[in-house]
């Protein structure tokens, strides 16, 4: 991804569609058939949509976008009493060989991607509010960036 400042108009629209609209018009189709039968959303969204990196403000911003409109609907199905429950997954960067052989990243600050998808399947059980993988570094991270950003 590249940062905002080089990314035209179309490029934004495009992401926006597929990153944020996309997932918002599945969620409110589905929504009337969900309520018949206490169903359940998980959204998977990314660490990036919680704590900024430079480089990936577009990225980021459909991932907040995203968290904005999905931790608010889990509030507004909250307050009505809906069963429908929603998880937002928060998911940070996967083990994979693809990804060792174009980013340097230490693997203790990667996940396993078995070890998420069990997770997953979990909060499909479990509904929480929140499942953020892998559990540690992206909680050490908001911690960090929350107190040492400036």
């Amino acid at each position: 991804m590249h940062s905002l400042k080089l990314q035209d108009t179309d490029f934004l629209l495009r992401t926006f569609s597929v990153n944020v609209y996309s997932f918002i018009e599945i969620a409110l189709k589905a929504l009337p058939h969900l309520e018949k039968n206490s169903g359940h959303i998980f959204v998977t969204s990314s660490l990036l949509g919680e704590i900024p990196q430079s480089g990936l403000s577009v990225f980021s911003s459909t991932k907040h976008a995203l968290n904005g409109f999905f931790y608010t609907l889990q509030e507004e199905l909250r307050t009505r009493g809906s069963g429908v429950s929603v998880t937002v997954g928060s998911l940070g960067v996967m083990q994979s060989l693809e990804l060792r052989a174009i980013q340097d990243v230490s693997e203790s600050l990667m996940g396993d991607i078995s070890d998420c998808a069990r997770g997953i399947i979990n909060s499909l059980i479990t509904r929480p509010k929140t499942f953020t993988y892998p559990t540690l570094h992206p909680n050490v991270a908001r911690f960090m960036w929350s107190f040492f950003s400036d």
